[in-house]
C-alpha cells in the first residue's frame, strides 16, 4: 500500500526511543542501522527493547517521517548510513524541551519489589538484598567502563555523575533496608 504525503507527516512529536535515536544521530552521524543498534546494546543504560526487531523499524519510521535521511556509506560494504535532517533536528529540539512530571520519578522495578519482600522468608530477604547489591555493583562497574565514551559528549560528565550517584543512592537504601530487616529479627527491637 503506497503512503501518501499526509501519512508521512503523521506527527512531528517523537517517542522516547525515537528521541534517543535522533539525539544519537545529532552527536554521531552518519551511522548505519547496525551502529545505532550496537550503541544501544552496549550502553549500560537500558530504556527499551534493544533488538533488530525494535531499532530497525524505528529507523524506518524516522526515515518515512523525513526526520533522518539515508545515503550510501563509504565503508567496504557501502552500507546505508543515516543522518539527521532539519526536520529531525526540530523534532529533537521539541523532544529535548518536553518534560513531564511522570519523568521525574520513573518506575523503578527494584523499589516495586521491595514492597513485596514481606512475602519472602527472612533468609530469602537477606539473599535478595545481597543479590540486588551485587547487581548494582556490577552495573556501577559497567557504567565506569563506559565512562570515557559517555564523557566525550558535551554534558556527558554530568550524565555520568548522575547515573553513578543514582547507583550509590540505591546501594545506600538497600543498606538501610538490611538494617531494618536485622532489627525486625532481633527480639529486643
Amino acid at each position: 500500500m503506497a503512503r501518501n504525503e499526509s501519512d508521512l507527516e503523521i506527527s512531528n512529536d517523537v517517542t522516547e526511543a525515537e528521541g534517543a535515536v535522533i539525539a544519537l544521530l545529532a552527536r554521531s552521524d552518519p551511522l548505519t542501522r547496525y551502529q545505532i543498534l550496537r550503541f544501544f546494546q552496549n550502553s549500560p543504560v537500558r530504556f527499551q527493547n534493544v533488538s533488530k526487531g525494535s531499532v530497525y523499524p524505528l529507523v524506518s519510521r524516522l526515515l518515512d517521517r523525513r526526520m533522518i535521511a539515508e545515503a550510501t556509506g563509504s565503508g567496504p560494504h557501502a552500507a546505508t548510513v543515516y543522518s539527521l535532517t532539519d526536520s529531525g533536528r526540530a523534532a529533537l529540539r521539541r523532544w529535548t524541551q518536553r518534560l513531564a512530571s511522570d519523568q521525574m520519578l520513573p518506575l523503578d522495578p527494584l523499589k516495586l519489589r521491595v514492597l513485596a519482600l514481606i512475602e519472602l522468608s527472612p533468609a530469602e530477604r537477606v539473599a535478595w538484598i545481597a543479590k540486588a547489591k551485587q547487581l548494582l555493583l556490577d552495573k556501577k562497574a559497567e557504567l565506569h567502563a563506559h565512562r570515557e565514551r559517555l564523557t566525550q559528549y558535551r554534558y556527558g560528565d554530568i550524565v555520568f555523575l548522575a547515573d553513578d550517584e543514582s547507583l550509590d543512592a540505591k546501594l545506600m537504601w538497600l543498606d538501610r533496608l538490611l538494617i531494618k530487616f536485622a532489627r525486625e529479627l532481633t527480639p529486643d527491637s
